[in-house]
């Protein structure tokens, strides 16, 4: 446990340095609406983000030897109260997609020492952006009931198959995606969770078309992809206890982030029905996300 007296040091230490590295440039610039080319920063913008992961605050308590700064918790917090008292912002997390919140702690639980040095320090400094395969057109809300498949091809498994609701897949470089590995297990048995390269031939990403125009969400066709046996991750045949873990680390990410100054906020529910649209009646036009949104505002109401 960290001492207040040594935080309230640690803490002056950091105020000093947002001070004295955040660019003058990108004060006021809004990270969830602003593009850096539009606003003729984009030089600034790259030196703060590459300020923020030669110090590991990107991901402040992932260890040193992956792109992290090894902090505490309390110190991590007292980085974010910090960046947010200068009138900063992290950018790394958002650049990465899933990569910050769900796929790297998930990585640092169950990788091995290679895959940590291969995939954790890409998404530590905000230059590897990931999304997740999980749903799928017949598997949404049970999620056990994907068809992807894997077939074991010797030093790679060859996966033939279909994503939707993949954020960011059109833009993400690498991605986490749970396929059947043994289609004559159980269910929840034979499913394996690999994780491959976005940039190859057999990858092939669809932007999804949304009531609103713009559009976050892809579907993501999977036609002979590969994926190296070495990213494997967790045991084959057991993505079930990984997939579980990186929406633990969702849920997490989602009720432990720091509050913020919020106006008139739309509901969540009122920005889903723009994204994708209603039925006759009013409820969601998709019943995966739908079954998403509903589970969010009671967790959210429960903590």
């Amino acid at each position: 446990m960290t001492a207040a007296s040594d935080l309230d040091g640690f803490r002056s230490e950091v105020s000093e340095w947002v001070q004295s590295n955040f660019p003058s440039a990108l004060k006021g610039f809004d990270l969830g609406a602003d593009s850096p080319s539009d606003k003729g920063v984009s030089g600034e913008f790259r030196a703060w983000r590459q300020a923020l992961a030669d110090k590991g605050w990107g991901t402040p308590t992932w260890p040193k030897e992956y792109g992290g700064a090894g902090r505490s918790d309390p110190e991590a917090k007292v980085i974010r109260q910090e960046i947010a008292k200068a009138g900063a912002f992290n950018p790394i997390p958002p650049m990465t997609g899933m990569g910050v919140t769900m796929v790297g702690p998930t990585i640092l639980e169950y990788g091995t020492d290679e895959q940590k040095a291969k995939h954790l320090p890409g998404i530590a400094s905000g230059e590897v952006r990931w999304c997740l395969g999980l749903s799928e057109p017949n598997a949404g809300s049970d999620l056990a009931s994907l068809s992807t498949k894997a077939v074991d091809e010797g030093d790679a498994f060859i996966l033939n198959g279909q994503k939707i609701w993949t954020s960011g897949a059109h833009i993400s470089q690498w991605c986490g995606a749970v396929v059947r590995t043994d289609p004559k297990a159980k269910k929840r048995d034979g499913i394996s969770f690999v994780m491959l390269p976005m940039d190859q031939k057999g990858v092939e990403t669809r932007l999804i078309k949304l009531i609103s125009g713009a559009s976050p969400f892809c579907e993501t066709f999977f036609n002979e992809a590969r994926a190296d046996k070495s990213d494997l991750l967790g045991d084959l045949n057991d993505g079930w206890s990984v997939v579980k873990r990186l929406l633990q680390h969702e849920r997490q990410s989602q009720t432990s982030a720091p509050a913020a100054v919020k106006i008139d906020q739309e509901p969540l529910q009122e920005q889903a029905k723009r994204y994708v649209g209603t039925l006759e009646d009013g409820t969601l036009a998709d019943p995966d996300l739908r079954l998403r949104v509903v589970e969010n505002l009671m967790d959210a109401e429960a903590h």
